[in-house]
């Protein structure tokens, strides 16, 4: 697992750390954030709504005309055999990163990370939608220790990264295995921004700040504030991701 280069071929400018999630029903609407976007940030997100809609191969299509790299965020969880097939037909597909759900077991982890190639394999831990009294309920432990569990079971399993919100990311400088992990995390908002249904949110100087590696940003952008673009949006935050690195440095 080739941790180090990875970084340094991804990361190289502040915008390469802004993953642009196109959360959007229609690849026409894909199409128009694409062309405004693909200069301004570092990898477009492919999610569940656009897969529904569009379907991977044709979008897949879309962003190679655009020469852009892409995530296809698919949140994979079942059987080894499934895993593992999956993630070898995405990266058919040309994606550059992909996702598991983190809590997948250690034969389906291992699975996926035999058949993702020189793609980017990173495990989902806890959505950041989820507050950490549903976290109780649902997983029966604190969302910090959840995530330290994924975290130690995707290192197990030879996964590149983990998705998570920023609030847990702390706790990783306690524990050395973990430090090789590329960390990303959604659930970023601009100051003053609604959280909407997230509710582990920051912004993104103070993620970077706390040594996220790169972050996804949707309708921060996608629903530009009065009188800016979704390109102005865009610049706006790779100013803070500037700011954050800067402030991470010092």
């Amino acid at each position: 697992m080739q941790i180090a280069s990875h970084k340094s071929e991804l990361f190289k400018e502040p915008k390469d750390r802004l993953i642009f999630a196109l959360d959007v029903p229609t690849s026409a609407e894909a199409i128009s954030l694409i062309a405004e976007l693909k200069d301004e940030v570092g990898l477009f997100k492919v999610g569940l709504e656009l897969i529904a809609a569009a379907g991977v191969p044709r979008m897949a299509a879309i962003l190679g005309d655009f020469e852009a790299p892409w995530f296809l965020d698919i949140k994979a969880k079942d059987i080894p055999n499934t895993v593992g097939a999956t993630i070898k037909a995405a990266v058919a597909q040309g994606a550059s990163m992909i996702n598991i759900h983190a809590d997948n077991s250690l034969a389906a982890i291992r699975a996926a990370a035999q058949n993702k190639g020189r793609a980017i394999l990173l495990g989902v831990s806890v959505l950041t939608s989820i507050d950490p009294v549903e976290a109780e309920l649902l997983l029966g432990r604190s969302v910090r220790a959840q995530v330290l569990y994924c975290a130690r079971n995707l290192v197990l399993g030879g996964a590149d990264g983990i998705i998570c919100s920023p609030q847990e990311l702390e706790m990783f400088r306690d524990y050395p295995e973990l430090k090789g992990l590329i960390k990303i995390t959604p659930a970023i908002r601009l100051p003053g921004q609604p959280q909407n249904d997230q509710r582990r949110t920051m912004t993104p100087a103070e993620a970077i700040e706390k040594d996220v590696d790169a972050i996804v940003v949707g309708r921060a952008i996608s629903k530009p504030q009065e009188g800016k673009s979704c390109a102005d949006m865009a610049r706006l935050i790779v100013e803070e991701i500037t700011q954050g690195l800067e402030a991470r440095n010092a």
